[in-house]
């Protein structure tokens, strides 16, 4: 037992109405999904207004493109920030912090 609610469901799809998080936190997940950029839209739609989003993900000098079927994905630097951005978030701003071969988004 968790001391929080847990729900399961598909990041391209989350089950939950627009704007019910003022965080969101996805940490070393985004290289799983089927398609990132749909789970990377939905994140935004599920963010408040003013929200965070803390996405951590593995990024690599070279994209090898498909790595195994855990990991149908692979990123460089550039590639993430690309993925992330495409995503108008209005008046909010992207910080990235690079730490070994992640980054992360804040």
């Amino acid at each position: 037992d968790y001391p929080f609610q847990v729900d399961q469901g598909r990041a391209e799809s989350l089950p939950y109405d627009d704007g019910s998080f003022d965080l969101v936190f996805c940490s070393n997940a985004i290289d799983h999904f089927d398609n990132p950029q749909s789970a990377i839209t939905e994140i935004h739609r599920v963010l408040q207004p003013g929200g965070h989003v803390f996405l951590t993900c593995d990024t690599y000098e070279e994209d090898s493109g498909y790595r195994n079927e855990a990991h149908p994905h692979t990123f460089t630097e550039s590639k993430l920030l690309e993925l992330v951005s495409r995503v108008d978030t209005g008046s909010s701003r992207l910080d990235q912090q690079r730490t070994e071969q992640k980054l992360r988004f804040c």
